[in-house]
């Protein structure tokens, strides 16, 4: 198939037993083994599709436009081999792997919900699982007889999706098929086994009547430890977390973070990145990293039989990251790649166009990836040198949840990152922003992208982390951009006016903002803004209601709630309340701030706030020849486009 698309994207597909079939679980962990790294084709991807009445196995890779028939032969070769890879160390790591998706699974009532639903319309019994009870007892030579009997390259179905410009190439589907290898992957002579249904996967543990109480403990070195056992559910979730970001930066080192965080978790001690993620994919587990505005963090999650070396990889990266050059070249080329497809997003191009009016001085008015030339630039030396001097494990709080032993946990820790560290670096003086001071002529901005849409954004300067008003501002927000909020009802409901319609709050240690974000055809943009200048003032001229209020403070009560299901969301809140001075225990208190939250703080927030005097307005639309528009193309961020 030709599409308009870049790349080309190559797949292999069986048709796969039906879902009461035995051997299900061995299936899925053949598929986990030939997923994964591959040295010619990059990233394969394995699925499983398991249907009542026969199911899926696809292999695909994204490749290069005229590599199509060599991708599908390359496929076809991780099958043939499936014997020679198929080492009892890959075969742990895709147990160790499958086991961990079953968990994460069971992690939400969502996730809960689906496989318990799945399993009614699939085996038309919720008590019937898909083995994943059974895959701690299968051997290789299980696995490989599974494959033998379903995996045969001879009976595959191949596709290739290719960009519209390499038609030409010849016959694609022919040079496919022809390629393709055309042994079996192991000897014929393997019995089929009888079809019976599959063992249920373990349950998760009834949750205690008492939760057991959080541990925090201050190391010798200055290091946090946050640790809140779960043993409900297999999973632990670990967050590594310091106060700095982009707040740091000015424009002679914009985007040194973003791209220091990525560099924290390809390669550490021995491991170079590679090897690292190869021992992340061997224990089932995931490692990343965040740069925001205002911290940088390290994240992970693993099961509960394999956390301890997870908590290994994780303060390697933090004790001892490598910053190989190659690698630092190839992290650092595709920062700028990222930097250059946001520039042809309407929506990133208004956002970065509204902070660099909203803020002059400031470094929240900095790109989070960063400035394409300083990242150009940076170079091993950088990075080392701004880690050692702005992120020492003294500054650093590890918040870990979930099916741990606290006492185990802290002893690792110590054990792994208790050394000596510097002292925390001395808070940074940064000059907050003259919100006043600016000309009313730099709050009117335009953009232009040639797309068929226009992105308005029409903002204002906001709150902080610790004010006593974020939560009222948190259901002004709410009560005035969701689905159900003012803006919405106004402008796609009434008015039909806009594609899409959301108004964010974002806050931090510094003064943040507020900003009200639509999506509407370009012949409409100025309407837009004149309508939610309109109600933004009837909000503050009137005020706003009991039952808005109430409506907005159930939903975000509901929305954390639901959030909070992950053991990876505590640990992000437990450690980002305990990082910027908020407190640890912040992240349980939230519903009972909302609760506390009046009619009346709600209308002076908006009346604080929503001042038209320091509002700006940001669009992005077509390339416009209308001599009002091009007066006011802000011209210092940047050429008129």
């Amino acid at each position: 198939m030709q599409r308009a698309i870049g790349d080309a994207r190559v797949a292999l597909a069986f048709h796969a037993p039906p879902a009461a079939a035995a051997e299900l679980a061995e299936l899925e962990l053949a598929v986990a083994v030939l997923g994964g790294r591959d040295p010619t084709l990059g990233d394969v991807r394995g699925r499983h599709h398991v249907l009542r009445d026969g199911g899926l196995v696809v292999l695909d890779a994204l490749v290069e436009p005229g590599a199509e028939a060599a991708a599908g032969a390359a496929l076809a070769r991780r099958v043939v081999e499936l014997p020679r890879t198929l080492t009892p160390a890959r075969l742990e790591a895709a147990r160790a792997a499958v086991c961990a998706d079953h968990a994460f699974q069971r992690e939400t009532v969502q996730g809960v919900a689906r496989e318990l639903g799945w399993r009614l319309c699939t085996f038309g019994d919720v008590d019937v699982g898909e083995g994943g009870g059974r895959l701690t007892g299968l051997g290789r030579d299980q696995v490989l007889a599974a494959a033998a009997r379903t995996l045969l390259p001879e009976r595959a179905s191949v596709v290739a999706v290719t960009p519209r410009r390499v038609t030409a190439r010849g016959a694609a589907g022919r040079s496919l098929l022809a390629r393709l290898p055309r042994r079996r992957p192991i000897a014929p002579a393997v019995v089929a086994a009888p079809v019976v249904a599959a063992a249920a996967p373990t349950k998760p543990r009834p949750a205690p009547s008492t939760a057991p109480p959080i541990v925090r403990e201050v190391l010798g070195n200055g290091l946090t430890v946050i640790i809140k056992p779960d043993p409900t559910v297999p999973v632990v979730a670990m967050r590594a977390m310091w106060q700095g970001g982009s707040r740091l930066e000015d424009a002679t080192t914009s985007g040194t973070t973003s791209l220091l965080a990525t560099m924290l978790v390809r390669g550490c001690g021995r491991l170079d990145a590679d090897a690292l993620e190869a021992a992340v994919d061997g224990l089932g587990g995931a490692l990343g990293a965040v740069a925001g505005r205002n911290s940088l963090a390290l994240r992970a999650e693993w099961s509960s039989q394999t956390w301890e070396r997870g908590l290994e990889l994780l303060a390697g990266c933090v004790a001892a990251p490598r910053f190989d050059a190659a690698e630092l070249r190839r992290q650092r080329r595709a920062q700028l790649d990222q930097l250059a497809l946001e520039d042809t997003y309407p929506t990133h191009v208004a956002f970065r166009t509204f902070a660099e009016a909203l803020y002059a001085q400031h470094p929240y008015r900095l790109r989070p990836l960063g400035d394409p030339t300083v990242v150009a630039g940076l170079d091993r030396a950088t990075l080392a040198r701004t880690y050692r001097d702005r992120y020492p494990r003294s500054a650093m709080t590890l918040a870990i949840v979930g099916d741990v032993d606290p006492a185990r946990a802290l002893a690792l820790v110590e054990a792994h990152l208790g050394a000596a560290s510097p002292p925390p670096p001395p808070p940074p003086t940064i000059a907050l922003e003259a919100f006043d001071a600016q000309p009313s002529a730099t709050r009117e901005v335009y953009r232009y992208l040639d797309r068929q849409q226009a992105s308005v954004v029409v903002g204002f300067p906001g709150t902080t982390l610790g004010a006593s008003d974020r939560f009222a501002v948190e259901a002004l927000v709410q009560l005035l951009g969701g689905h159900s909020g003012r803006l919405f009802a106004e402008l796609r409901e009434r008015q039909g006016l806009a594609y899409q319609v959301s108004m964010y709050g974002a806050d931090g240690l510094d003064p943040g903002y507020l900003a009200v974000y639509v999506a509407c055809a370009p012949a409409n943009a100025d309407r837009v803004v004149a309508l939610v200048r309109a109600e933004l003032e009837r909000v503050v001229a009137e005020g706003v209601a009991a039952d808005e209020v109430e409506r907005a403070r159930r939903r975000l009560v509901g929305g954390h709630q639901l959030a909070l299901q992950r053991r990876a969301a505590i640990a992000s809140a437990l450690a980002y309340h305990d990082v910027h001075g908020l407190g640890w225990q912040e992240w349980s208190r939230y519903p009972a701030h909302l609760a506390a939250v009046t009619t009346a703080e709600v209308t002076a927030a908006a009346r604080r706030y929503l001042r038209w005097d320091r509002a700006v307005v940001a669009v992005v639309r077509p390339p416009s020849a209308t001599p009002g528009a091009a007066r006011r193309t802000q011209p210092r961020t940047g050429k008129r486009r």
